[in-house]
Order: C-alpha cells, then sequence, then structure tokens
C-alpha cells in the first residue's frame, strides 16, 4: 500500500498491542491519533521510539469538541 514507506496518519481506537502495531506501520516524521482504547488496556509506549522516529502522537475525544465553536457553512 505505501511500498513499505509507511503510512503518514494511522487512527487508532483500540490501544492494547493494535496501538503498537500501528507506531510501527507509520512512516519516519508522521503522525498516530488515538481516539479511546476499544480494547481496555492503554498500551505502555517507549518513548524512545517516538523521539527517534519523530512520531507525533495525539488524541481526539469528541466530547472535548465545543458544540459553540464557529462552524464553516456547508
Amino acid at each position: 500500500m505505501t511500498s513499505g514507506r509507511g503510512a503518514d496518519v494511522v487512527v487508532e481506537p483500540v490501544g492494547d498491542d493494535r496501538m503498537t502495531d500501528s507506531l510501527h506501520s507509520l512512516a519516519l516524521g508522521r503522525q498516530l491519533i488515538t481516539n479511546g482504547f476499544a480494547g481496555g488496556e492503554i498500551p505502555k509506549v517507549k518513548v524512545k521510539m517516538l523521539l527517534l522516529n519523530n512520531i507525533d502522537v495525539s488524541q481526539y475525544w469528541l466530547e472535548y469538541v465545543d458544540p459553540n465553536a464557529p462552524r464553516s457553512p456547508v
């Protein structure tokens, strides 16, 4: 799919070992977005791996979305 380069972005809702797999599937300098831990466990991630591969990890939770935020017309 990426010819061995790795993904630019992975959205990962499961946690557990899937998060580790997702991190390994990223290209250098790319981003993992987590939006939950449906697998039940919050995985332990080695920070060294994130630093050496320049991986950005962020989270997205719908409950933090401001319902009063300005919206663009569709």
